[in-house]
């Protein structure tokens, strides 16, 4: 009895450790999304288990057990790969256990009709009890009518060989299950992400167009068709806004992904040209003030992303303030940096909402979409440079730009 119990549990490690060889891997690979030689890892663990069997199994009673690897191919819906085995084992058993071919080619056509016929009909579990009652039936005969063996041990043998072919599809059922669940639970949670990633694209493409269109809104309130000065002004001013709509919706194309294209650029320029803008959709409520010293300082920049940085942190300002107020810009050099500074007397921030200003959809507005600091932010690093803000409640909050400036 012992040796029975020795030999079935050798025979089942050296059949099953292929297959938990398989697992491992397809977890892997479901993880990492590479699955391209998935099918190939799973016939080499059925061939192998084959193989371990044949070159380390010491009773041929336990050959039997070479069936699993053949009902589990059928169980994948691997056809071909079940035909396969099923040739190879009625070889193997025929030519060096001399076991009748007949029976067995008989055996391995019933489990392909079985396959075939309820295979679109039951599920997993009841094709395993189907073909077990078949192999219990086919044991029957060989024990007792080819081998003329009626004692109580090989009856207990039988017996357990049957529930042990019955058992071990079921636990290897199981573990396929339980990696198809990772691998669902895996797909379900990056396409989470990327649903998230996109809808984060969708939110930063609606906030950022939102500024130079209300830019545009802003020029076309004052807008006079009998005053020729005002035409010529406002209409290039809004040309260039619509055109930076464009590039915003042209750069999100590429999902998610920041793209600059920079050139050398006088920022003091670009933050007067801002300041004047900004001004006049202020009307007379809000006073900007940029000390232009007159100095040229360039830096190697995108001129959109970075006009639309500083149109985010003086449009954030400008609602800051209730009634009456005003913005001062100020700029400097300092260790081959250049610092902008752009500061308000608004409603401030406490330290709670100052410690959150910079996480993705936080805002505090009513129909704020809490994207345009985090994607200042993100412009401004692209930049090789930073920015800090800083905040009173009641008082006021202050932005500083720091960013590298052009050597030659």
């Amino acid at each position: 009895m012992d040796i029975v119990i020795d030999n079935l549990i050798l025979n089942l490690v050296l059949i099953i450790f292929p297959i938990f060889v398989y697992f491992i891997y397809s977890c892997y690979s479901s993880l990492t999304e590479n699955k391209k030689y998935n099918n190939y890892i799973f016939t080499i663990s059925l061939v192998s288990s084959l193989y371990l069997v044949f070159r380390y199994s010491v009773d041929k009673e336990i050959l039997l057990f070479l069936n699993i690897p053949i009902v589990i191919s059928y169980l994948k819906r691997k056809s071909i790969l079940g035909i396969i085995l099923s040739c190879i084992v009625i070889i193997n058993l025929y030519v060096v256990y001399n076991i009748n071919i007949y029976i067995l080619i008989l055996k391995y056509v019933v489990y392909f009709f079985i396959y075939t016929i309820c295979n679109r009909k039951y599920d997993d579990y009841k094709l395993v009890t189907i073909i077990s009652i078949i192999e219990a039936f086919y044991l029957s005969i060989y024990y007792f009518y080819i081998n003329g063996n009626y004692n109580f041990m090989s009856i207990l043998e039988m017996f357990l060989i049957s529930i042990i072919f019955y058992i071990v599809p079921f636990f290897v059922i199981y573990l396929f299950k339980i990696t198809d669940n990772i691998t669902n639970l895996y797909m379900t949670s990056a396409n989470m992400e990327h649903d998230m990633q996109l809808k984060n694209s969708l939110f930063k493409i609606v906030h950022e167009v939102k500024n130079p269109i209300a830019v545009c809104k802003g020029y076309l309130d004052m807008f006079d068709v009998k005053d020729i000065n005002k035409i010529k002004k406002y209409i290039p001013i809004m040309s260039d806004e619509i055109n930076r709509s464009l590039n915003i919706m042209n750069d999100f194309m590429e999902f998610n992904k920041i793209k600059l294209s920079k050139d050398i650029l006088d920022i003091n320029m670009l933050i007067n040209e801002v300041s004047e803008e900004m001004q006049t959709i202020c009307y007379n409520r809000i006073k900007i003030y940029y000390n232009d010293n007159g100095d040229e300082i360039y830096v190697d920049g995108d001129y959109c992303r970075l006009k639309q940085v500083f149109i985010n942190i003086i449009k954030n300002s400008i609602e800051s303030i209730n009634n009456k107020g005003e913005i001062k810009i100020k700029s400097y050099l300092k260790d081959d940096k250049y610092y902008i500074e752009i500061s308000d007397n608004g409603s401030g921030m406490d330290k709670e909402i100052l410690s959150k200003i910079g996480d993705m959809f936080f805002t505090t507005k009513v129909r704020g979409s809490g994207l345009g600091i985090p994607l200042s932010i993100e412009i401004i690093k692209a930049h090789d440079g930073s920015i800090k803000y800083s905040s009173v409640k009641n008082k006021g909050t202050k932005v500083l730009i720091k960013l590298p400036i052009y050597s030659c």
